[in-house]
C-alpha cells in the first residue's frame, strides 16, 4: 500500500509536522466523542420522555425537537467533563500569558469565564424575555 503521508491511520499529514499528526488524531477523537455523545444522549432523552409530566403521552415526533436540543446540551456537558479530566490529568497547558490559580492548577481566564458569564447569560435572558413580553413579540 502506498504511503499517503499519514501516521498510524490518522489521515494525511498537513505540513509534514508531527504536531499536525497529533492535531489530526485529537480532532478525530473529539469529533467522534461529540457524535457518539449526541447519538447516545438523543436515544436516552427520547427513551425517558414518557416519565416527564410535560411530555407524557406525546408522540415521539412531537418530542424530537425538544430531545434534540437537550442532547446538544448534553454534548456540551460531556465536553466539559472531558476538559475537566484533561485538566486534572495535566494534559491541558497554557502559555506564560495565562495567569494560573495555583491552588486549582487552572487558568484564571477560564475560571472567570465560567464564574461570570453564566449569571450574566441568565440576567440577559431574563431582561430580553421581559422586554419581548412587554413589546408583544420576540425580536
Amino acid at each position: 500500500m502506498p504511503d499517503d503521508g499519514g501516521d498510524e491511520g490518522y489521515g494525511r499529514v498537513i505540513g509534514g509536522s508531527s504536531e499536525a499528526r497529533v492535531l489530526t488524531a485529537e480532532g478525530r477523537f473529539l469529533a467522534t466523542t461529540a457524535l457518539a455523545s449526541f447519538v447516545l444522549n438523543e436515544i436516552w432523552e427520547m427513551a425517558q420522555m414518557s416519565a416527564h409530566v410535560e411530555t407524557a403521552g406525546d408522540s415521539w415526533t412531537s418530542t424530537l425537537c425538544v430531545c434534540t436540543r437537550t442532547a446538544v446540551g448534553d454534548v456540551g456537558i460531556v465536553s466539559g467533563v472531558y476538559a475537566a479530566g484533561a485538566l486534572a490529568a495535566g494534559r491541558w497547558s497554557y502559555t506564560e500569558r495565562m495567569p494560573v490559580v495555583s491552588v486549582l492548577g487552572a487558568g484564571l481566564w477560564p475560571l472567570l469565564q465560567m464564574t461570570l458569564l453564566p449569571p450574566l447569560t441568565f440576567l440577559f435572558a431574563r431582561w430580553w424575555a421581559g422586554r419581548s413580553a412587554t413589546e408583544g413579540s420576540f425580536r
